[in-house]
Order: structure tokens, then sequence, then C-alpha cells
């Protein structure tokens, strides 16, 4: 049996995440596909397993979708990087930066203080620890996994 966990606990309201996982196996079974708006039409009903994890009461809701809207906006802003070779990346703008004291806010990345760019790179470990397990699940990564772990032992010398 494979075990799941919620990403953000808090979300959750209590559910326990190996039981959504399997309503959500259910919902795309019964609908022959994921869409939010199949999970929505099965969290309707009170009963759902699903349903608490939703605001009903539309006052609420609205705020929360106009909320949801702003993150969009934040993290949908990206500065272009023209590299030495000429080829342009483009980065996120913003990063979420965790304070105990006054909540958690985004940052412009050029305006980061030291330890907030310590959060960032903690923040990118991860997600590099989280794509190489990803990538061991598939078939012809080993040169790409190899190089992963190197660039994941030279970050870690970075991180205090």
């Amino acid at each position: 049996m494979k075990n799941y966990k919620w990403k953000i606990p808090s979300f959750a309201k209590g559910i326990d995440a190996n039981k959504a996982q399997k309503e959500l196996s259910k919902i795309e079974k019964k609908h022959g596909g994921l869409t939010p708006e199949a999970v929505i039409k099965e969290a309707t009903p009170i009963n759902s397993l699903l349903h608490k994890i939703f605001e009903w009461d539309n006052s609420k809701a609205g705020n929360n979708y106009r909320l949801q809207q702003a993150r969009s906006l934040v993290n949908n802003i990206e500065i272009i990087i023209v590299s030495d070779d000429s080829k342009t990346h483009c980065i996120d703008v913003y990063e979420i930066i965790k304070n105990k004291e006054s909540g958690n806010k985004y940052k412009h990345i050029e305006t980061l203080t030291y330890n907030e760019q310590e959060q960032v790179r903690i923040a990118i470990l991860n997600s590099l620890r989280q794509l190489q397990a990803k990538l061991k699940i598939y078939k012809n990564f080993d040169q790409v996994l190899e190089y992963m772990q190197s660039t994941i032992l030279e970050l870690e010398k970075t991180i205090l």
C-alpha cells in the first residue's frame, strides 16, 4: 500500500491524505479523468469526504477566490534573464518568505536579505531532492541523476 501525505497539512482540515487520494481516484474513474469541476461536483454533498476542504459560503468563497487570484498574479510575474550565450531564461520575481513575527510575505528577489536568501536556497534544495526522487521512478535518467546529486551536494555546502 502506498502512503500519501499532504504537502500543506493545514489545507487538509483533518482529512487523512490516504483517504483523500482514494476518493480522488474514485472521482477520476467515475468521470473519466480528474478535473477541478469533477472534484467540486463530488465534494458538494455534505457527507462527501472532501466536502469540508471547500468553502461553501459564497460570501467567504468570493474573497478566497480573489485571494487566490492575487497569489496567481504575484506568482505569474517573471523576470527575463539573458545569459552569456544570449539565451533567455525566466525566473519568478517574488519569493514567499516565512517570518514568525509578521507572517508569510512575498518579497522581490532583489530585496532579499541574507537570511531570506538562505530560506530560498533551502527551498531550492528541497525541490531538487523532490525532482530527483521523481526522476528515479522513470527509466533512462541515470546520467541526469548523477548530475543532480553533484548539484545537490554543492548546494548543501552553501547552506549554513
